[in-house]
């Protein structure tokens, strides 16, 4: 009895932590580059780079609305949309697509060695469960590049599952929360 409670709530335990996944956001910037003196911005120009992925490269609706909400976002902070010839800086972001693996070992012992306590290695048999859990992640890069230079001043970068979004107002609100989390470390403090 002892045995399916303990496998059951492995199960279960595992299920709840592969449904669950947390953006992970990074930035890199330019140590020698001041970021005081930006004002305004432009697009660089043409398509974000194509990935070979159909899904992304084809569809106009998502670049609409991960340029609207980058838009919005330097918008509200301040940033000032001009031609491309006037702009301090430039903006290009990046999606990425790439199909990964998961596995996840669950055994009888929850980290205790064996033998430890009353029970011997023969008394209670030693027993791996393992899971593979297939998955997509989805990668977005925005590109901050000098419009004098043309050098890359800033880039921030967010990595998570994608997620199964139904209605257009569910993948707005969620490319809005990426874009929100990854431009809040522009520009770097």
């Amino acid at each position: 009895m002892m045995q399916k409670i303990s496998l059951s709530l492995g199960l279960c335990s595992f299920f709840i932590l592969a449904s669950c996944s947390t953006l992970e956001v990074k930035m890199d910037y330019d140590n020698n580059v001041s970021f005081t003196g930006l004002h305004s911005y432009s697009w660089l120009p043409g398509r974000p780079l194509k990935s070979g992925d159909p899904k992304l490269d084809s569809n106009d609706l998502m670049h609409r609305r991960i340029r609207a909400s980058i838009d919005g976002w330097l918008k509200n902070h301040g940033y000032a949309k001009q031609p491309r010839e006037q702009a301090d800086f430039l903006v290009s972001y990046y999606i990425v697509i790439e199909q990964k693996t998961r596995i996840t070992v669950l055994n009888d012992y929850y980290g205790y060695p064996r033998g430890w306590g009353r029970y011997d290695y023969y008394d209670y048999p030693y027993r791996n469960q393992t899971y593979a859990y297939e998955y997509e992640e989805d990668t977005m890069i925005i590109d901050i590049v000098n419009n004098k230079t043309k050098k890359l001043m800033w880039r921030g970068t967010a990595v998570d599952e994608v997620k199964d979004l139904k209605t257009p107002e569910e993948k707005q609100a969620r490319i809005t929360e990426v874009v929100d989390s990854i431009m809040a470390g522009f520009p770097p403090k």
